[in-house]
């Protein structure tokens, strides 16, 4: 599922750029009406697909961008879930949108993250989630390679540690962009709020996996 529309989109480029001067906005953006419109046609995308027999997820993963979050809990908290799979949502660094100077992609302290969730909808962090975020400094571009190197991490991760078949993962434009490219999927370009399903295949290797080569 890829994010809805956010005020990060009306932003000058000065304040998205500049840290020391930014209104919490920028740092945070927070969906638009148009954003919370489709968040609204999401989750009654889902009913309509639940009542025509689409198994509800068994598992949930978000990137921790607070526009992203924001975007999966206003999307399945509102629905009617089977007990057995409540939305609980587990949040993932490698699952965010490729990291610029940018300060729309610096993500929120992890209180702060905790703080959108409701009490009846608890959210979990990956274990060694960090309290702030150490992977945007301003300064440096995150290279296309490095992108594809943790999207790759984060779904062996994914694969490897949840044994569930319905799987929900909520991001942006260019890591749907990035997974879809590492599963060996064809390009597909979401717009926001809009969503994908994936049918895949996973088979564990017991070998050494090759070295993968990134850029700086």
């Amino acid at each position: 599922m890829h994010v809805g529309t956010c005020c990060r989109n009306t932003l000058p480029f000065y304040w998205t750029s500049n840290p020391v001067t930014v209104p919490s906005k920028a740092e945070r953006p927070l969906l638009t009406p148009a954003g919370e419109e489709q968040t609204v046609k999401a989750a009654n995308f889902f009913l309509e697909k639940f009542l025509e027999g689409l198994p509800a997820p068994q598992s949930y993963y978000s990137s921790p961008l607070s526009r992203c979050t924001t975007t999966a809990n206003l999307t399945f908290a509102s629905l009617d879930l089977p007990r057995e799979r409540p939305f609980r949502p587990v949040i993932k660094e490698y699952l965010r949108e490729g990291v610029s100077i940018h300060t729309c992609d610096r993500r929120s302290n992890r209180t702060y993250i905790s703080s959108i969730f409701e009490p009846e909808n608890p959210l979990t962090f990956e274990e060694g989630f960090a309290e702030f975020d150490g992977l945007w400094d301003g300064v440096l571009v995150e290279s296309r390679s490095s992108q594809e190197w943790r999207s790759k991490v984060v779904l062996d991760d994914i694969f490897t540690a949840d044994g569930n078949t319905w799987l929900s993962i909520a991001s942006h434009s260019g890591e749907v962009r990035t997974l879809l490219s590492v599963l060996g999927h064809r390009t597909f370009r979401l717009s926001t709020g809009q969503i994908i399903p994936v049918l895949v295949r996973a088979t564990y290797v017991d070998e050494e996996e090759p070295a993968t080569a990134t850029e700086p």
